[in-house]
């Protein structure tokens, strides 16, 4: 994604123009004069749009647009979409959260007026756009890339011991938190004020979870319809022939695939497939499933265990932060691939099992959360009261089991989600050094999760895990990951199955029309029945998944370069020793899966303090 540097500072020697306007200082740098001897600085690149207006009001934004009811009856038809962008948000500036709320698509916006000297940080609905920033000196800095701004104000560059805590926790550091003690990044939906040396910062949108009184074969047809929308919006202003998709096979990739195929006919679409020679991992043949159905140019990558020897250490530098998703690889790999045949913008199909109730655990966290379906007195009496009684090893499997449930329902959501989360079953004073722990709050992931999933005002369990997972699983993890290894692959990603009008109506489905029982994503196999092979609707979600735990155990080498890097964690001060060793010793005993991702995640760290 382009990038976007702006700083706060007394003096520019290099200012170039009249102090009274906004002035370009070089072919990608501006500076707008504030009182006395400061200057807002802004550095951009990449397809962003800036308008300025009498009012000395600047925008900076990329991939905003009105939406349809927003438009100013009074903007010349040759406006530009930021010349109509500054204009609405001009006529909103006594309550600039509300006029936010008229914009739609993915983006993020700096919105200036010289008048009040007000400044204005906004991210879109999902987060697809970061923006990190930090009180500076007088003023604030803040930058699309944490990378630049560290280096424009390398006193910031103090790494956090909460956001080691975090990492391992969440696998990646979770606004509003970064791995720097003074620099924060804005949330999904999320918009700063900067005036008068304060920031004030505010959620913009929260959904309203409120069921459409609408049968579902008619919401079923909307949702067709908004899908095939959401594509060729995304298709604007593209190439066909340098335009691609990731097609792992799955329900949302092969859903942005097919789509594709009718819009770009009667050129063929190009999809492109990661394969892996590795059993219970490769989902090329189903891939290849849709690519038959829609004719697509369709390519296919084998990831080897060499490739992620060859590719560790620039994935883990390209990270602006520890990032511990070992799918970024064949994400990265997807993206070069496709790279070398031509394509500059690639379709990502992310998003859908967080609209649509896709993901295992919502079904699982049904079956708990009857339990409250019981009166509290009959809870405690019939089956909290004996249970707890019972050994803690108890051979009886109908009572274990009993046991086992009571025990993880009574954790109230969101913490229950967290039941297997690697700080849970390790105690962290066995994991990290005393010193780390002296200088976290072991209490605050579990804090960041609840303030989200307490966010919507009206949802039940499942809307609030949904929307949890834009926050999350979205905002804080996928679209991290894809959009990197992305930009690292000189490839531009967009995501048509986050679209606003797939979100809204998202909101809009009763959470048992969306997963009735357990059958995850039933209402969206309805929908797209008939366009979609009755095989890609039948088979289980996958993805790009990476047999990192299996080649690990298989491949010397590599293996030994990871466990290396495990140990080499010591030295930082951050982990006990005799936990690296233990981690290593349970991955190459009989748990190479669960303890492959945290020696994933071990390395990534490790290589991440390595380069930065």
């Amino acid at each position: 994604m382009p990038s976007l540097l702006m700083t706060r500072i007394r003096i520019m020697h290099h200012f170039i123009g009249s102090l009274g306007s906004f002035s370009p200082e070089s072919e990608d740098r501006f500076s707008i004069p504030v009182s006395g001897n400061r200057r807002f600085s802004l550095q951009f690149s990449g397809n962003m749009e800036m308008s300025e207006n009498e009012d000395g009001i600047l925008l900076v934004t990329t991939g905003a647009t009105l939406k349809a009811d927003q438009d100013q009856p009074d903007t010349p038809t040759a406006a530009t979409n930021s010349d109509r962008l500054l204009a609405y948000l001009t006529g909103t500036d006594a309550n600039i959260l509300k006029g936010i709320q008229g914009l739609s698509g993915h983006f993020c916006l700096v919105y200036f007026s010289k008048k009040s000297e007000q400044l204005i940080l906004a991210t879109d609905k999902i987060g697809t756009h970061p923006v990190y920033y930090a009180e500076y000196e007088d003023g604030l800095i803040f930058s699309s890339k944490l990378k630049q701004l560290v280096t424009e104000a390398p006193q910031l560059k103090k790494i956090d011991p909460q956001g080691i805590y975090q990492y391992i926790y969440f696998h990646c550091i979770p606004a509003p938190d970064t791995i720097y003690q003074q620099v924060k990044k804005l949330q999904s939906s999320e918009a700063l004020q900067f005036k008068n040396s304060t920031i004030t910062r505010n959620t913009y949108y929260v959904p309203e979870f409120k069921v459409s009184t609408e049968q579902a074969p008619e919401q079923q047809k909307k949702l067709f319809t908004a899908l095939q929308h959401s594509v060729e919006r995304s298709l604007a202003g593209c190439e066909i022939e340098e335009t691609g998709a990731f097609l792992s096979g799955g329900l949302d990739s092969s859903t942005v695939s097919g789509f594709f195929a009718k819009s770009a006919a009667p050129q063929k679409a190009k999809t492109f497939t990661i394969g892996f020679e590795a059993e219970g991992y490769d989902e090329s043949a189903f891939a290849k499933i849709t690519a038959d159905l829609f004719d697509t140019d369709h390519s296919v990558y084998y990831v080897t265990p060499e490739d992620i020897k060859s590719a560790l250490t620039r994935i883990s530098a390209y990270y602006d932060e520890p990032f511990g998703n070992s799918s970024a690889l064949p994400a990265l790999y997807c993206a070069e691939f496709a790279k070398q045949k031509g394509i500059t913008t690639l379709l990502a199909g992310d998003g859908g099992d967080e609209l649509f109730a896709g993901n295992e655990r919502y079904a699982k966290q049904k079956v708990f959360e009857l339990y409250y379906k019981i009166p509290s007195p009959i809870r405690r009496i019939f089956l909290e009261a004996p249970l707890s009684l019972l050994p803690e090893n108890v051979n009886i499997p109908i009572l274990s089991k009993a046991a086992s449930y009571v025990k993880q329902a009574r954790i109230k959501l969101p913490g229950r989600l967290q039941t297997y989360n690697f700080l849970h079953q390790f105690d962290p004073s066995t994991v990290f050094t005393e010193s780390l722990l002296n200088q976290v709050d072991r209490k605050r992931p579990l804090t960041l999760l609840e303030q989200r999933y307490n966010e919507p005002g009206n949802g039940d369990s499942q809307n609030r895990m949904l929307y949890l997972d834009w926050k999350f699983t979205l905002a804080d993890n996928d679209l991290v990951k894809v959009t990197n290894m992305c930009n690292l692959a000189g490839v531009d990603v967009r995501y048509p199955m986050l679209d606003d009008e797939l979100l809204e109506l998202s909101t809009q489905i009763a959470s048992e029309t969306l997963l009735p029982g357990n059958d995850l994503r039933r209402f969206y196999k309805e929908a797209t029945r008939g366009f979609l092979s009755d095989k890609t609707l039948d088979k289980s979600k996958k993805g790009f998944g990476l047999p990192f735990g299996v080649w690990l155990k298989e491949t010397p080498e590599l293996r030994d370069m990871a466990y290396a890097n495990v140990r080499a964690l010591k030295d930082t001060g951050f982990f006990k020793e005799p936990f690296l060793e233990h981690a290593i010793k349970m991955h190459s005993s009989d748990h190479p899966g669960y303890f492959g991702e945290l020696i994933w995640i071990l390395m990534m760290l490790n290589m991440w303090l390595a380069s930065h």
